[in-house]
């Protein structure tokens, strides 16, 4: 899921800031993070919250929608193709090449497998 690339808190805050006109904190994004992820998580499966196995079985496309909605207020519903472009950009933004390196590896793969 593409989505897992997407749950970086400072790039999630960035852009809900700009969409719902209020500041919201990289903190308060990781938190709602810790929250729900549990939720999207396969069933009965122990992990930690931002470990490698976290980040690749974690539902990604589910959990950003339920921290758009809970820390928003529902203000902002998450739309994968809409706000991943935009959550995709803050992460160029962030001018952290390690943030990006392993989505770029990811689509390097995709690419690869359709030669």
């Amino acid at each position: 899921m593409t989505e897992n690339y997407l749950l970086s808190p400072t790039a999630i805050a960035s852009v809900l800031t700009e969409l719902d006109e209020r500041v919201v904190t990289a903190g308060r994004i990781e938190t709602s993070l810790r929250k729900h992820g549990g939720k999207f998580m396969p069933e009965k499966i122990p992990f930690e919250y931002g470990s490698e196995f976290y980040l690749n079985a974690v539902h990604g496309g589910k959990l950003l929608r339920e921290v758009f909605n809970d820390v928003t207020e529902a203000r902002v519903d998450y739309d994968k193709v809409r706000h991943g472009v935009l959550v995709l950009k803050a992460l160029f933004e962030e001018n952290d090449p390690n943030s990006i390196d392993e989505l770029t590896r990811y689509v390097m793969g995709l690419v690869e497998t359709t030669k």
